[in-house]
Order: structure tokens, then C-alpha cells, then sequence
């Protein structure tokens, strides 16, 4: 395919010791353009030296590494996760799930421990992971989570479980219904309007 073609172009013209020059540069912006060209050719040779970039101390520099190797190795390359210690944000988010996105499900890891991760952003993003590969199989993970003591935590769960068609929930939202905060009744009633059957119409009207 075109992409293919593109990387054997690439590596006759002999542009993969150039993008690894960079990636040896002492400028960190430097480093992050040829981690980019290598990651976007899909050049597997370096991705030991673009895992000691995902080390480094520099923010930005970390971050460019971590999705690199996404691009690279797939998967496994979010074992990064497993002893995230700050906050994954919104944009790492997106851009990880824009990458893993077109992946074979076949190849996920297991993603019950990140969902019990102490992280809670390592949470909300497997929660999104959740929601794009239609991970039914996890619902018991998903329904643990309405016991979260993180309230925006406890809403993301209940927003997938929503998109899932889990309609094992039910049972136990309608006993967390009453010791909730005010915006996590509004989405369980949300919840109840997407999945309910008709036995919890009743249930919902009370509600409203």
C-alpha cells in the first residue's frame, strides 16, 4: 500500500540515519522531529533508544517518546501506564487513542489492573478505550467502578456503560441512585433513558 511504499522510499534515500541524528541532537525539540519521522515510518530498529527519551525529565520530550513507541510497537507500548505517577492529560489522551484507534482489538492488552489503577487519568483513558473497541467483556470492571470514590470517575463509568448497552448495571444503579451526588443521579437517570427495559419505566418516572 502507499504507506509501505512511503517507508521503503524512506529507507533507500537513507533518511532513517537522518531522522536518528536528530533523535541523538541536544535540543529537545530536535529530538521530537526525528522521533517523529521514525515513528510515522513505523521504524521498529530504534525504538530502544526512543524508550530512553520516554525516561527523560523533560515534559514534553516524555510524552512525544510514549506516543512514538504507541506508533511503533503498538499495544505494548502502553505498559508505560502501569506506573504512571502524573496526570495523563486530555491532549496525551486524544492523541494515544487517535493513534491506537485503527489497531487489531485482537492485540489489546489486559486492561483490568489499569482499571484499578490509583491513577485516575490512566482510568479515564482506558474507560475511553473501553467505549471505541466495544469492550462488553469488561463490564464487571465497568460496574466496580460505580463504587469509585472519584465522582467524575464514577460519572465516565456510568457514560460507558451507557454506550455499552450494559444493562447488568440496572440492578445495582438503582440502589446507588439514592446515596449519589445530585450530578451522578442526573446521568444514571440519563443511563435509565438510554438501556432501561420496560420493567424500570416505573422506576424512572418516579425519578423525574
Amino acid at each position: 500500500d502507499i504507506a509501505e511504499k512511503l517507508k521503503m522510499l524512506y529507507i533507500e534515500l537513507e533518511l532513517v540515519d537522518e531522522s536518528i541524528k536528530k533523535i541523538k541532537s541536544s535540543k529537545w525539540h530536535i529530538q521530537i522531529i526525528g522521533m517523529r519521522e521514525l515513528s510515522d515510518m513505523r521504524i521498529k530498529d530504534v525504538a530502544d533508544d526512543i524508550g530512553l527519551l520516554s525516561l527523560n525529565k523533560n515534559e514534553i520530550l516524555r510524552r512525544e517518546a510514549q506516543l512514538a513507541l504507541v506508533k511503533i510497537n503498538g499495544f505494548q507500548a502502553l505498559d508505560f501506564l502501569n506506573n504512571l505517577t502524573y496526570t495523563l492529560s486530555e491532549w496525551q489522551q486524544l492523541l494515544l487513542l487517535e493513534t491506537i484507534q485503527y489497531f487489531n482489538e485482537n492485540n489489546l492488552p489486559p486492561l483490568e489492573p489499569l482499571l484499578k489503577s490509583e491513577n485516575d487519568s490512566v482510568v479515564l483513558f482506558v474507560l475511553k478505550i473501553c467505549t471505541i473497541f466495544n469492550l462488553i467483556r469488561l463490564k464487571d470492571n465497568l460496574i466496580q467502578l460505580l463504587n469509585h470514590e472519584n465522582e467524575q470517575l464514577r460519572i465516565e463509568a456510568i457514560e460507558v456503560i451507557g454506550e455499552l448497552q450494559i444493562t447488568d448495571s440496572l440492578a445495582i444503579l438503582k440502589i446507588k441512585y439514592a446515596e449519589s451526588t445530585k450530578p451522578v443521579q442526573l446521568k444514571i437517570i440519563e443511563l435509565f433513558g438510554k438501556i432501561a427495559d420496560k420493567t424500570s419505566i416505573p422506576y424512572l418516572a418516579k425519578k423525574l
